[in-house]
């Protein structure tokens, strides 16, 4: 089948779905598709750590991998400031308070 007939009967289902459907239907189909997106990327992640171990389990895929390359999760797991869990705090409720005010 050419490219071309491929994209003009998909655009044409989606036209057909969302027609017949409504926006509900496309909001049902979004929520399922973030529910396999999340489980598929958590499910990634947890054979890629485990054969990062040689199967001795996540946590030790972790570990190997950050001290592999331990200069890589310094934007996530900063060891050189002990008082960035301590300012958390702060960093999320002035980023909430931003979200809000931009949001409304």
């Amino acid at each position: 089948m050419p490219l071309f007939y491929g994209v003009v009967g998909l655009a044409l289902f989606a036209a057909a779905y969302s027609l017949y459907g409504g926006l509900s239907a496309v909001a049902w189909t979004d929520v399922i598709q973030v529910v396999f997106l999340i489980l598929g990327g958590l499910m990634t992640t947890y054979l890629a750590l485990n054969a990062v171990s040689g199967g001795e389990g996540v946590i030790k895929g972790f570990t190997d991998v950050l001290n592999a390359a331990p200069g890589r999760f310094e934007m996530i797991l900063v060891k050189s400031n002990d008082q960035s869990a301590r300012d958390m705090g702060a960093c999320r409720r002035t980023l909430g308070g931003q979200s809000l005010l931009l949001g409304f």
